[in-house]
Order: structure tokens, then C-alpha cells, then sequence
């Protein structure tokens, strides 16, 4: 199987409307399993300088999302977060995360590509 993994780390600063409020989100690259169907799974870090809840949701290049998810922050920290897709057959695309609130931001795009036979 033919597996290509491309992008770049990246971390974004968010700022509300009054400027107080600051999100650094990061979506590594994927790791692809070697498997068919091939399973990719996503990491990253969402780190609010504020207390407060965070939601999120992962878009895809298939036009789908992930569900709409929620971490709650009692102090400014960084948390996990990942997400999973299971695909077969020839296939290459994407995933990003998206911020829903406090604020809207997202992540660029991670690449992947997944050949099975």
C-alpha cells in the first residue's frame, strides 16, 4: 500500500471581539494506518488563555463533519484532542479542525492519501 502524509504543524491566536480572549489550536499531521481500510487518525491541542468552554468539530474533504464536540477549561491549559476516519480503496484528502466557539478559527488543512488495493 501507498500511503503519503503532507502538511505542516501550525497554531493559530484567536482573538474576540474585545481582544481579551486568546485560543492557540494545533492539528498535527495525521499517521495512517498500514491496514485496509485504512484507518487515519488525527491529533492535536487546544489551549484557551481563559477560562470557559470550547467547541469544536472537524471538517473533511468528503464535505462531512465530525460531530460537534465540547471541552470545558477551568484554567488556561492545553487539552488533547483527536479524531478518526476509517476509509478504503483509493483516496486522498484532508482534514481541519474548526473552533465553533468562543470564537471562529481554524486550522489549515492536513493531507493524506490512503491506497488500498
Amino acid at each position: 500500500m501507498n500511503l503519503r502524509i503532507a502538511a505542516a504543524t501550525a497554531a493559530f491566536f484567536v482573538l474576540s471581539a474585545t481582544g481579551a480572549e486568546r485560543i492557540d489550536i494545533q492539528l498535527n499531521d495525521p499517521a495512517v494506518s498500514r491496514g485496509c481500510p485504512a484507518h487515519v487518525h488525527f491529533t492535536g491541542t487546544i489551549h484557551p488563555y481563559a477560562p470557559g468552554r470550547v467547541t469544536y468539530t472537524f471538517a473533511r474533504s468528503d464535505g462531512a463533519h465530525g460531530p460537534e464536540l465540547s471541552l470545558d477549561f477551568s484554567r488556561p491549559e492545553a487539552k488533547p484532542i483527536s479524531y478518526d476516519w476509517q476509509l478504503g480503496g483509493q483516496y486522498s484528502g484532508w482534514a481541519q479542525l474548526v473552533i465553533l466557539s468562543p470564537n471562529h478559527e481554524q486550522t489549515a488543512k492536513r493531507a493524506f492519501r490512503v491506497n488500498c488495493p
